[in-house]
């Protein structure tokens, strides 16, 4: 049983490094991001937010994703580093959120 226990931990630990990747590296797209005044009129702009739009729709259901890892991993009584995820994954989102946002309003 502890060996089947710590297969299914080794198996979701690395589910779980690999969704903290990904949700690393969105970071960085972000925060290279966070002070760049877009001008949507500016083609090369539209670019950036249309991917950063694309962007953003392959992370946010990386949250739901993680949970059911770190809900099982818990349930193994391990660590899921939680905390340490929403620390990564919130931030990015709003920075995008908040770039995105004012936009693509309806005009």
């Amino acid at each position: 049983m502890d060996g089947d226990k710590l297969d299914q931990y080794r198996i979701l630990n690395t589910k779980r490094k690999g969704i903290m990747d990904r949700i690393k590296e969105f970071g960085k797209f972000c925060s290279d991001l966070e002070h760049f005044h877009i001008q949507p009129h500016i083609n090369a702009h539209s670019v950036i937010l249309y991917e950063l739009e694309l962007r953003l729709i392959k992370i946010e259901p990386l949250y739901a994703e993680f949970d059911k890892v770190a809900t099982r991993m818990e349930d193994l009584g391990y660590d899921s580093c939680r905390s340490e995820f929403e620390k990564l994954y919130f931030k990015p989102l709003a920075i995008a959120k908040a770039k995105i946002k004012p936009n693509f309003e309806p005009r």
